[in-house]
């Protein structure tokens, strides 16, 4: 897919994307060092190095003195490529259309959530993938049945009875207000050119004194999604929301104020940027006002990942949107059906037998490690 989607951009916008000139399967490479693409170099430095809090071992958050104008400047260069990039059109869901590579496009996209899921928790929840998907509705039901399959079938996943209970009244409750973040201009289309991880980290620039972006790179989790996921600028910090509890880390206040300033920076320059383009024919500035009016822009950064708690700042943000009272309400009327009781004695075996198969593994490992050459 990242060979389509960089041969697309390179042809129908003016994005640096790098010129792909060659490609292939791992069974194609003579050097047998898997598959391969070849492409043009571009000269600079990552943005995400010349951002990124050097304090941070484990997060690329911007680090805290680079100031509003500086932000503001390099959002305004990474709005004029999403501008042209929001002018693409596709008119289904799926991956992104095999003009170059001639091979199958699947409807379902492969997403970096649903490879994620797969590789963490070792569960497959693609499912049918030639069953197309030709609305908003449709797909975000569809990225919440991988949850509910990850929940299900990782033995592992909950902690124990109390925890298999919450989760379960959670993740109906976020199915069941789905239809309320809906934006019915998108609804059925047009659909647009999505990139699960395109944030700050892809943009090459210039150098760290000269942040002119001179190359967009790393476009693997590219397909044709929904607009609405277009319009929530979850890389304004470089690193995402959904990493910090709301009710454990200390920090976390800080972190979403900062992002809520940024946020209205990004939403300015873009409307900026927007007037300066007469040319585009849809407006992505009113798209993302919509997201943050209606509280869709926290659902958004939910539905993108897997493994998602339920303090996580988007899910927090999320609930206080819906309503605290009425979220609880809806909590309660799931966690007192029948369904629920089933699906936590299922998880508690689950659970017990990951456990004892896990200490019968770290048995096995010890004497391995004990018996010496």
């Amino acid at each position: 897919m990242e060979v389509e989607t960089l041969c697309l951009i390179y042809e129908k916008t003016t994005v640096p994307v790098p010129k792909v000139r060659a490609w292939g399967l791992a069974a194609n490479n003579p050097l047998i060092l898997g598959p391969f693409i070849v492409m043009d170099f571009i000269e600079g430095v990552s943005l995400s190095d010349v951002l990124k809090d050097s304090g941070r071992l484990s997060s690329r958050l911007i680090r805290p003195d680079i100031s509003d104008h500086k932000m503001a400047a390099i959002y305004a260069q990474f709005a004029k490529i999403q501008l042209e990039l929001f002018q693409l059109d596709f008119d289904k869901i799926g991956n992104v259309p095999s003009a170059k590579t001639r091979y199958t496009a699947y409807d379902h996209p492969l997403t970096y959530k649903g490879h994620d899921i797969m590789q963490t928790g070792g569960v497959n929840c693609f499912s049918d993938r030639n069953i197309p998907i030709l609305a908003t509705q449709a797909y975000f039901e569809h990225i919440v049945s991988q949850d509910w399959k990850q929940l299900r079938q990782q033995r592992n996943s909950v902690f124990g009875p109390n925890d298999a209970r919450a989760k379960y009244a959670c993740l109906s409750v976020l199915a069941a207000n789905l239809p309320y973040f809906i934006n019915t201009e998108f609804d059925r289309g047009p659909f647009k050119l999505i990139c699960d991880d395109l944030g700050l980290s892809n943009l090459i620039v210039r150098g760290e004194d000269d942040v002119t972006i001179v190359g967009v790179v790393d476009l693997e989790w590219s397909y044709v999604g929904t607009a609405q996921l277009f319009a929530t600028p979850w890389w304004l910090l470089q690193a995402r929301l959904n990493l910090w509890s709301a009710e454990y880390d200390e920090e976390s206040p800080k972190i979403a104020d900062r992002f809520l300033q940024y946020l209205r920076i990004f939403t300015q320059v873009l409307e900026d940027e927007e007037k300066k383009m007469p040319s585009c024919r849809q407006r992505l500035s009113d798209l993302l006002k919509w997201s943050q009016s209606s509280g869709a822009i926290w659902l958004h950064m939910v539905l993108s990942c897997g493994f998602n708690f339920d303090d996580s700042i988007p899910f927090t943000r999320l609930r206080e949107h819906i309503g605290r009272d009425k979220w609880e309400q809806q909590e309660k009327a799931f966690s007192d059906s029948n369904d629920i009781e089933a699906f936590v004695a299922q998880k508690v075996l689950q659970l017990k037998q990951y456990n004892k198969d896990y200490e019968h593994l770290q048995q096995k490992r010890t004497k391995v490690s004990h018996s010496g050459p």
